[in-house]
């Protein structure tokens, strides 16, 4: 939640703990010009993720992160996301496993031997072997989300096990998104995690409490 005595840039966005830690931070907040050259305002936010299971028998298959941007007031532009990191698909931790599959088919026989019909079938199999290769990973994409109309005003990142191995998602996950801004003006920010756990995680709650969280407010002056 925000401070009531300092509500702005708050450096812990999200905390979860239970079965599975879940954690969201700031590690750097910068407001200023695009470049010497360039006067256009912008803001690059940096921060950093943690998906953590709290015993060997815990993981988390997936993680789905938003980040969704909006003006303070209904009458203002809402800032422009213009670049973000990790931006497109990455794949980690790969693993190559060996399967094997048989197939077979059977032909039905008969006849007739010293008068007595006899028959059965003729059984034909063949063994196929293959490699199979999995990763984990991480798709991050700028997105348009509570109006079909305008700038990106968004991100969000799809995590994923490596499906084999179920070793589960990356434990830490380092991010930036740089936004342009029309003013100095106050924003605020909504962050959403969703996240699959394993069987045994999803059968109970996957957390001792699970809040909303406040939007994070940002102010250029700061």
């Amino acid at each position: 939640q925000n401070d009531p005595n300092n509500p702005y840039q708050r450096d812990n966005i999200i905390e979860r703990k239970g079965r599975v830690d879940i954690r969201c931070e700031h590690k750097a907040i910068v407001h200023g010009f695009y470049s010497d050259d360039v006067d256009d305002l912008c803001t690059l936010i940096v921060l950093g993720f943690r998906f953590d299971p709290n015993s060997v028998a815990r993981r988390i298959k997936e993680a789905h992160v938003v980040v969704k941007f909006a003006a303070m007031d209904k009458n203002t532009p809402d800032p422009e996301v213009l670049d973000m990191y990790p931006n497109g698909q990455f794949s980690f931790a790969p693993s190559t496993h060996q399967e094997t599959l048989v197939r077979g088919g059977g032909v039905s026989v008969g006849g007739i031997a010293a008068g007595v019909p006899v028959g059965g079938e003729l059984k034909l199999e063949h063994t196929i072997e293959r490699d199979i290769s999995d990763a984990a990973g991480v798709r991050g994409s700028i997105d348009l989300r509570g109006r079909n109309w305008g700038a990106k005003n968004s991100v969000s990142w799809t995590l994923w096990e490596n499906k084999s191995a179920k070793t589960g998602v990356l434990p830490s996950m380092p991010a930036a998104i740089l936004l342009k801004r029309r003013d100095m003006r106050q924003f605020k920010a909504t962050f959403t995690i969703k996240i699959a756990a394993d069987s045994k995680t999803t059968l109970g709650s996957a957390f001792k409490t699970d809040p909303k969280d406040d939007d994070v407010w940002y102010d250029p002056e700061r």
